[in-house]
């Protein structure tokens, strides 16, 4: 007998999506659809603006530029693939390898946002209270190499877990992911022993 690829959480029985949840998840994806098109269009546009000017060619726009960059992939990739999740899951029916895309998108577009936010705030500090110190710290190299060293740690952290080759079972997927296929293979245990059938 072949087998069994690895669980999601579409898996469990179809009594863990009840109504409320099928509503909630077609809303989300109702919702998640033009909020994607204005995070593209939106930040695309401050884009421009900032290549467009000279005038705004500057290291705290270029901060900008990064943060705008961060919300654009995820416009762009990260919540299309939530929207295709999560009508997966309602409808009991999600493929595993997408899943676990998604979560890595959305692992790296949470970082990378998280760490430009950071940098751009210690930015503004340094601008302010201490004025003299800025230019010394800041360069067009030394920000290009913040900005890689924002986005490099974080595509290392979420591709870490496909480092190794190993058994689709016992395989650690990303993030939240992980914790759900933990949290399945619970309930197929307790349906086996209580049930003597696999129901997850």
């Amino acid at each position: 007998m072949a087998e069994a690829g690895p669980l999601c959480p579409s898996s469990l029985s179809t009594r863990f999506v009840t109504p409320a949840i099928y509503v909630l998840g077609v809303v989300t994806c109702a919702l998640n659809i033009p909020m994607a098109v204005f995070t593209v269009l939106g930040n695309g546009l401050a884009i421009y603006v900032i290549l467009r000017y000279q005038s705004l060619h500057d290291y705290h726009n270029y901060l900008l530029m990064a943060v705008a960059v961060t919300d654009v992939v995820t416009g762009l990739v990260t919540q299309p693939l939530s929207v295709i999740t999560i009508f997966q899951e309602v409808q009991q029916d999600v493929n595993c390898d997408l899943k676990d895309v998604q979560a890595a998108f959305n692992l790296l577009c949470n970082m990378t946002s998280l760490l430009s936010l950071m940098l751009l705030s210690f930015e503004r500090i340094l601008a302010v209270y201490l004025p003299f110190w800025y230019d010394t710290l800041f360069s067009p190299r030394k920000l290009l190499a913040l900005v890689v060293g924002i986005w490099l740690p974080s595509l290392l952290l979420v591709l870490s877990p496909y480092f190794h080759a190993l058994e689709p079972k016992t395989r650690m997927r990303v993030g939240m992911i992980f914790q759900l296929e933990k949290f399945c293979n619970t309930q197929k245990d307790h349906a086996s022993h209580k049930y003597g059938t696999e129901q997850c």
